[in-house]
């Protein structure tokens, strides 16, 4: 099996039909550098990417250099060597139709890949730009049920009749039904972009937001007991809370 997949691979490609290249094909040299970058198991005869690993179900050597091109892990330099040229710049360049093998290529060819250096952002360390992020949890969400109620206003009026005196209570207002507020903390925090590339660290975010939930307690979530609001009667008889 391996002897005639290798018989395969050394046969001339001039002699195998050419579909659907519009025009392009590999040359010998850059045929010979596409075999050098996939690997052939010895007893399977299985064809893969000796970058990503990956089979490659086509015994065309073409088809083992678009993949290589495709391949994300497989380098610039290899990719800008194997790129097809027209077929009438490969017949200028060579018309031998002699099969090439690895051993053949020039030493040149095999190259240690190098790998291309990051570059910096071409912004600098001027870059400025102010950015806010909003954040708001499921953690940061409260809730507190109460209710309100006027206060009773007693008037004690002394009576005549029977010998004795009699006091007259005197009810003014009402009280609401027990009911709930919901309240929703909401972080904004401005920044710059620093050298990691982020605008704010959620972990502070999260110090920050634990600081200021434990000090909401109930004076803040009822109206009443908040010093921050003015509760006040309008004309209609109804509590009106201000802040």
């Amino acid at each position: 099996m391996h002897k005639r997949i290798a018989a395969a691979d050394a046969a001339p490609e001039s002699k195998r039909p050419r579909r659907g290249r519009m025009g392009k094909e590999l040359t010998a040299e850059q045929k010979a550098i596409v075999k050098m970058y996939v690997t052939r198991g010895v007893t399977e005869g299985l064809v893969k990417c000796s970058h990503c690993d990956k089979e490659i179900s086509s015994r065309n050597v073409d088809r083992w250099a678009s993949h290589l091109r495709g391949c994300a892990r497989t380098p610039e330099d290899v990719k800008a060597q194997i790129q097809p040229v027209r077929a009438a710049d490969a017949a200028v360049v060579t018309k031998s139709e002699d099969p090439v093998t690895a051993a053949a290529v020039p030493a040149a060819v095999a190259t240690p890949v190098t790998h291309v250096p990051h570059t910096p952002n071409p912004l600098g360390n001027g870059y400025n730009e102010v950015f806010k992020v909003h954040v708001s949890k499921d953690y940061m969400k409260f809730n507190a049920a109460h209710f309100i109620a006027y206060k009773v206003r007693a008037a004690s009026t002394a009576g005549r009749g029977m010998g004795s005196n009699w006091v007259v209570w005197v009810l003014q207002g009402f009280r609401e039904k027990l009911h709930g507020h919901n309240y929703r903390l909401a972080v904004t925090i401005t920044g710059q972009v620093g050298p990691d590339g982020y605008v704010v660290d959620f972990g502070e975010i999260k110090k920050i937001s634990r600081v200021i939930c434990k000090e909401l307690n109930e004076s803040f979530l009822v109206p009443m007991n908040s010093d921050a609001l003015k509760v006040c009667t309008s004309r209609t008889g109804e509590l009106v809370a201000m802040g």
